[in-house]
């Protein structure tokens, strides 16, 4: 089940449409409400749908986009701040810059929903406690700085991660870099390792 309820203004018509100053909440299955606030638009409806969209998540659900592709492995928690869309439903352009409990993150890339999901995504996380936004495991404990950029399908990806944990306290903090592909397979994923550099870092 989904429900969206809302208001905007908008100008124009078919097959031009200019929306702006709207506010749109967004309820998928059992995924916690996400809302668009500040939300502007111009659709295009011909020759096929297109779209450049931007507003700001108070929050964005990552539950929400778990039930929309279920091919990502996002648990619930929830984001802020402003995000970009930009293409047709076959591929759009994606930008955000994101905070919350689980910390902050910075993304740009383009991704292709279908079967299997496609995506391209790169970006920088601050603080970021990936145990909080991700349903698979994560060799790192606890909040860490740094880049990460990730390509391919729902099914197999290529990722490079290069992370800082901060010193606290008598913990000195340390570095993990890592490069590699995941596949999915009937027995669970599998990883293979391209590049391994873990230096005195709270890991699993």
């Amino acid at each position: 089940d989904q429900m969206v309820r809302g208001t905007v203004v908008h100008d124009g018509s078919t097959p031009d449409l200019r929306i702006w100053d709207g506010t749109v909440a967004y309820q998928v299955g059992d995924a916690p409400e996400s809302t668009l606030t500040g939300l502007a638009a111009t659709l295009q409806l011909e020759p096929e749908l297109s779209f450049d969209l931007s507003a700001r998540a108070q929050p964005l659900a990552l539950g929400t986009v778990a039930e929309l592709f279920p091919g990502m492995p996002f648990r619930t928690a929830r984001f802020a701040g402003p995000i970009r869309l930009s293409g047709t439903m076959e591929r759009f352009d994606v930008q955000a810059e994101l905070a919350g409990s689980a910390g902050s993150i910075a993304a740009s890339g383009f991704v292709e929903p279908g079967t299997p999901l496609r995506f391209d995504l790169s970006g920088n996380v601050a603080a970021f406690n990936a145990e909080a936004v991700l349903t698979r495991p994560v060799p790192v404990e606890g909040p860490v700085n740094g880049t990460f950029a990730v390509n391919g399908t729902s099914e197999a990806f290529a990722f490079n991660v290069d992370l800082l944990q901060p010193a606290s306290g008598a913990d000195p903090g340390g570095n993990f870099a890592l490069a590699g592909t995941v596949r999915a397979g009937g027995a669970g994923p599998a990883l293979t390792t391209l590049r391994r550099d873990v230096t005195k870092l709270n890991h699993r």
